[in-house]
């Protein structure tokens, strides 16, 4: 028998097979029985291959803690542990400790995520990873009188390599090749942050504001505090080059640029304190 795990959307396409292998015989009775001291969890085995079952060799197949930024505004890498696909696009990975999320990446196509935290897919069992292309995005970016903004640096959500990172020229035009439907992330140091949600390959156009600054001062017992980490959480691509981390000056005053200028694009931010002693807030 064999298990399907999809998305709820159509274009999942059967993202996620899971099929049975041959299943271990029963031992023997004259073998001695295994105690269980000395069993160990079975390494996650999978395929990754195209829509149409082509396999993709060189495949990233990481697990992780979780996906973006740290959830408590931490500076901690989410990797637990890493391999790749061989040229029959088949991988074998031991499930770390620690890990909550299987993500598979390659070039030319979408990236996966899969929630699995090592204990679902039983022994015998593999993970058929199904990729589909990339989709090519395309827009252009201008500033609120309707001019084109040259030089703008675009992201995709989740964007973790430069290569990754398109600019505008200086008609305000832009593309970038990304997975099905992600938000796309803005930034030019002569205007707010922005960032969109697609709704189709088709063309958008997205307007950059003029950009405010956040002054913060961190407090101790009354007293500023110098030296304090402030981070702020958000789901801004790193490879765009934003500093979401900063140190308050001799005053306790950190000051963030490029800040949207509507509130409500604020809302889903949070900032976290880290003093010089470890303490948090």
């Amino acid at each position: 028998p064999s298990i399907t795990v999809a998305d709820s959307s159509e274009e999942a396409m059967e993202s996620v097979l899971l099929a049975s292998e041959d299943m271990p015989t029963e031992p023997a009775a004259t073998e001695s029985p295994v105690s269980l001291d000395e069993l160990s969890v079975p390494p996650l085995k999978g395929m990754v291959s195209s829509l149409t079952g082509e396999p993709i060799s060189g495949a990233r197949v990481r697990a992780l803690a979780w996906l973006g930024s740290h959830p408590y505004g931490l500076d901690e890498d989410p990797l637990r542990g890493a391999t790749s696909t061989g040229a029959d696009g088949r991988f074998s990975l031991h499930w770390p400790e620690g890990a909550r999320l299987l993500r598979i990446d390659a070039r030319g196509y979408e990236s996966k995520v899969i929630d699995y935290a090592g204990a679902v897919i039983a022994l015998g069992i593999a993970a058929h990873v199904k990729l589909a292309p990339e989709t090519l995005y395309t827009g252009q970016v201008v500033d609120a009188a309707g001019n084109p903004i040259a030089d703008v640096r675009v992201a995709a959500e989740y964007a973790e390599d430069p290569s990754q990172i398109a600019a505008t020229g200086q008609d305000g035009i832009f593309q970038i090749a990304s997975g099905s439907r992600p938000a796309l992330y803005f930034s030019h140091p002569d205007y707010g942050l922005n960032w969109i949600k697609p709704y189709g390959p088709e063309p958008v156009q997205t307007t950059l504001q003029p950009a405010a600054s956040l002054r913060l001062r961190v407090m101790q017992e009354n007293n500023p505090l110098p030296g304090a980490m402030v981070q702020v959480v958000s789901e801004i691509p790193k490879v765009l080059g934003y500093a979401l981390r900063r140190k308050t000056d001799v005053t306790g005053c950190v000051v963030f640029d490029q800040v949207p200028t509507d509130v409500d694009a604020l809302s889903n931010v949070a900032v976290f304190v880290i003093a010089p002693n470890g303490v948090k807030g």
